[in-house]
């Protein structure tokens, strides 16, 4: 149509667009639409919570649960085990370092306290009575028997001495049973001769 000045100019239709480097999120107030007139559009935003990589390890490095967790969330895993030793039992001290709310990528490991294992010990006699029994003894440690000497009876044919240990008394690896032993020894006896009037004639010691 004719300008004013007398000059006629073509027919401009725009539609306005968002610039490229706006987030897909971003979104306009009012609603973007053909231009009519003069208008101001202002850029509004949707809020997204982000989510980091939470990993959470074994002393050994065994992976145990590797999750996405929301900022700010404080993330979770069941307590894992370590089995025990001959020497310790473990149990479960925490995480390292301390799980904290999310705010970025973060792995965590287990930690264990250690605890030396402990072993029942038992003595016996040779027919199978307990002479003394130690409880609670620490591994490595090697017990002593603090009891009453073991004693067998004796027979018409043998008397017995204590000998000792069925094994060598070491350091203690688990319950362990030690039953005594004895030497046998051919019973000794008196043996007299007398005249028929009561004279003794010969008295020796002889083996049965």
């Amino acid at each position: 149509s004719p300008h004013p000045s007398g000059l006629r100019f073509p027919r401009i239709t725009a539609t306005t667009s968002c610039p490229r480097d706006v987030n897909s999120s971003t979104r306009y107030a009012p609603e973007i639409v053909p231009v009519t007139g003069a208008a101001t559009y202002l850029a509004t935003y949707r809020a997204t919570v982000n989510d980091y990589i939470i990993i959470f390890k074994d002393e050994d490095g065994t992976e145990l649960k590797r999750y996405s967790v929301e900022y700010g969330e404080t993330p979770s895993c069941e307590e894992p085990s370590k089995a025990a030793t001959a020497q310790y039992t473990y149990n479960f001290a925490g995480w390292s370092p301390a799980v904290v709310p999310v705010d970025g990528t973060a792995t965590y490991t287990a930690t264990y306290e250690s605890n030396v294992h402990t072993y029942v010990v038992t003595f016996k006699n040779e027919n199978g009575d307990e002479l003394q029994k130690i409880e609670d003894v620490a591994y490595g440690v090697t017990p002593v028997y603090s009891g009453a000497t073991p004693v067998k009876a004796s027979t018409e044919q043998y008397e017995y001495t204590f000998d000792g240990w069925d094994k060598t008394i070491v350091p203690v690896v688990g319950d362990v049973t030690y039953t005594a032993t004895f030497a046998a020894n051919l019973q000794k006896y008196i043996v007299v001769f007398k005249n028929y009037d009561g004279t003794e004639l010969q008295s020796s010691q002889v083996e049965y």
